[in-house]
């Protein structure tokens, strides 16, 4: 049966952990084995008299499918930092991460550097992707009960620099844009703009491109 009921594993794994100090502030470390890849976590952890940690965490190429089968197959790697502690109403964390070259469902995933925090504030997140000729920068933030803003952008590049786009789209030309919006439980608003200039795709030449849209669902 499923090691834990309400999220059953569909393979074996191993794990390997140690405890090392005196109560209440230990030392500590994680190992996690799948079939396919490992996690780590190393670090100190205070028991009393609330719960605190600070890890470091470290994934090392590890598909999903080795935990459900259902999850999508993947090659991860990230390392990070992590830390843990008790506030007035909930546990806070905040994370700084970099997602070394990775994949999912056979794509290749390019760097990703990023930032997360969630606290009486509420949630702030901040990443940035690494990959020539796709700038693209994410901002996410949200009260702790409420409705949380984003705003991706990709910032100003050429999009014959870009591998990635030169074999989605095949065109040429510079452009930047943003998409800012609000998710609201299940209701997600949104708008996006999109601007360019020198755009040429196949037979077709535009010199400035300007487009705007809205989503709401």
């Amino acid at each position: 049966r499923g090691l834990i009921p309400d999220w059953p594993l569909d393979h074996a794994i191993a794990i390997e952990h140690h405890l090392t100090g005196v109560a209440p502030r230990l030392t500590m470390s994680a190992t996690v084995h799948t079939e396919r890849g490992q996690a780590k976590a190393a670090g100190s952890l205070t028991v009393a008299p609330e719960i605190e940690a600070d890890l470091d965490v470290d994934v090392n190429e590890l598909d999903l499918t080795a935990l459900r089968s259902d999850w999508p197959q993947t090659k991860l790697s990230a390392r990070s930092a992590v830390e843990i502690w008790q506030g007035q109403d909930h546990p806070n964390f905040e994370v700084n991460a970099t997602i070394l070259p990775s994949e999912a469902i056979g794509t290749e995933l390019p760097p990703v550097d990023f930032r997360g925090t969630f606290d009486e504030r509420g949630l702030l997140v901040d990443a940035t992707l690494h990959e020539r000729g796709l700038p693209l920068h994410l901002d996410v933030k949200g009260p702790p009960k409420g409705p949380i803003g984003f705003e991706l952008e990709l910032r100003k590049t050429r999009l014959e620099e870009s591998p990635r786009l030169t074999q989605l789209v095949g065109a040429r030309g510079t452009v930047l844009g943003t998409v800012k919006g609000k998710l609201d439980g299940d209701h997600v608003e949104a708008t996006t703009s999109v601007d360019g200039s020198g755009i040429v795709y196949g037979d077709v030449d535009v010199d400035v491109l300007r487009a705007r849209g809205t989503t709401d669902f």
